[in-house]
């Protein structure tokens, strides 16, 4: 890991701004967004030309060449798809729009629009046009039954995480460390991302995939971690407090939320001069460690990429603190 921060520390954010503009995204991406920015969404283009650039990195071994590009427009769709929520969640607290998010994977049928806030429908209905846009594409992949059930509990895990932002955010001090670690690892969607892969993949030993399993969780963590410990001073302007950066720094410090402009100031300083970063990048290389050990034993994909992509992950994260 020491290698990754030094390497980013040598590059700027106009250099990765730069490269990052002149990506050009599939029609279909294209469409969708255009489609999200006219009704009023308002994550920039930028982001999803990030997520886009990473998926290529964060794409498993085993993924036949043949639906690779398919894969990585899919899981970018789908990240446009769980950004709507997040939104919702985490700006809007709107968690009566939550509750009717739960009926998807299974009940997308039964969602009642007339519940869904007047400000929030039009997204919410764009989200759903997405997710069938999605499903009805992996269904055509080889390994689709097999998988579609931890598809779906995955998905499920994603939208309760949604519902727990919700309710911290609206009240946060009912949240705990615990809590916002293990919710808010799920909504990262790097698990979600691998059962993806592994319904488009060729070799993948069956006996494996409980291991498999072990490690797509670690570098989920991994992910949000990298994702934490960049965007946790925009979301304390913006009244988030569902990062576990805030839950590790309230419990270990035992201070309040902020309110008042004041208070976030100070909230930000403790951070500062804490030793809650270090912590956070010691978590990251434990995982890594873990990952290694664990992926010994595994034939099916190949693991040392796996954390390759992982490493590139959080050196593109601390390359764009602050441009998402």
């Amino acid at each position: 890991m020491d290698e990754v921060l030094a390497l980013a520390k040598k590059l700027t954010n106009p250099s990765l701004m730069g490269n990052i503009s002149k990506i050009t995204l599939p029609e279909i991406l294209n469409d969708f967004i255009e489609t999200y920015q006219n009704i009023g969404g308002e994550r920039d283009t930028f982001l999803w030309k990030w997520v886009y650039e990473n998926l290529h990195y964060y794409t498993l071994s085993s993924v036949t060449e043949s639906e690779r590009q398919n894969i990585i427009t899919l899981k970018t769709l789908l990240t446009i798809f769980v950004a709507i929520f997040d939104d919702m969640a985490d700006v809007d607290k709107d968690v009566q729009t939550i509750y009717e998010l739960q009926k998807v994977p299974h009940h997308v049928e039964q969602v009642d629009m007339d519940r869904i806030s007047e400000k929030n429908r039009r997204l919410f209905a764009l989200s759903l046009d997405i997710w069938r846009y999605f499903i009805g594409a992996i269904r055509e992949y080889p390994n689709f039954f097999y998988f579609e059930d931890m598809l779906f509990f995955d998905v499920k895990q994603m939208i309760n995480s949604f519902l727990y932002f919700c309710i911290v955010n609206e009240n946060p001090s009912l949240m705990s460390y615990s809590e916002s670690a293990n919710y808010g690892y799920h909504n990262m969607m790097m698990v979600i991302y691998c059962d993806i892969d592994l319904m488009a993949s060729e070799g993948i030993k069956n006996e494996e995939v409980p291991l498999l399993r072990e490690i797509f969780w670690r570098g989920q963590k991994m992910g949000r971690i990298g994702n934490w410990l960049t965007t946790w001073k925009r979301e304390i302007k913006d009244d988030d407090f569902s990062s576990g950066i805030f839950a590790y720094q309230i419990v270990t410090h035992e201070l309040s939320p902020p309110s008042t402009f004041q208070q976030k100031n100070e909230f930000e300083q403790s951070i500062n001069n804490s030793q809650t970063e270090e912590y956070f990048f010691a978590e990251w290389q434990r995982y890594f460690d873990e990952i290694k050990t664990l992926g010994q034993s595994v034939q099916s994909i190949d693991v040392d990429a796996y954390l390759l992509a992982l490493e590139n992950l959080l050196k593109n994260h601390i390359l764009s603190s602050g441009l998402k």
